[in-house]
């Protein structure tokens, strides 16, 4: 079976038996599972709506400027990098060391940067209130 599944992936059979078959067993952190969750739940509610009344465009605009004047935490705020301008998204520096060459990819990392909170709020701010 490890042989099998490192032909598959294309690794060596070390990698399968003591990387990622060690951390398949390992029950994940409740938190962790409750942010996959609320990560897929809430993308579906935004794409919902910005697919068939906006466009991708208008969802990094949104995004951007949900950004822009929120307190982040210090691993947020080294992942974004500095927040000065609404379209900071287009400047080539932001998205350094990624091939981010499309607005959904851009759309999905910073959604996954959010808090549930955070997320929670856009939600609040953008779609709900704005109706």
């Amino acid at each position: 079976m490890i042989n099998f599944l490192a032909n598959l992936i294309g690794v060596d059979e070390k990698v399968i038996q003591h990387v990622l078959l060690p951390f398949t067993y390992c029950p994940q952190p409740k938190e962790l599972i409750y942010d996959v969750r609320s990560y897929v739940a809430d993308y579906r509610i935004i794409e919902n709506i910005y697919v068939f009344n906006f466009n991708d465009n208008i969802l990094m605009t949104d995004l951007v400027n949900f950004c822009v004047n929120r307190d982040f935490s210090l691993q947020q705020k080294r992942l974004l990098g500095n927040l000065t301008s609404v379209d900071m998204y287009l400047q080539t520096g932001y998205f350094r060391n990624t091939n981010m060459d499309n607005h959904e990819r851009r759309a999905r990392l910073l959604w996954g940067l959010f808090t549930r909170e955070q997320r929670t709020q856009f939600i609040n701010e953008y779609i709900l209130y704005d109706v």
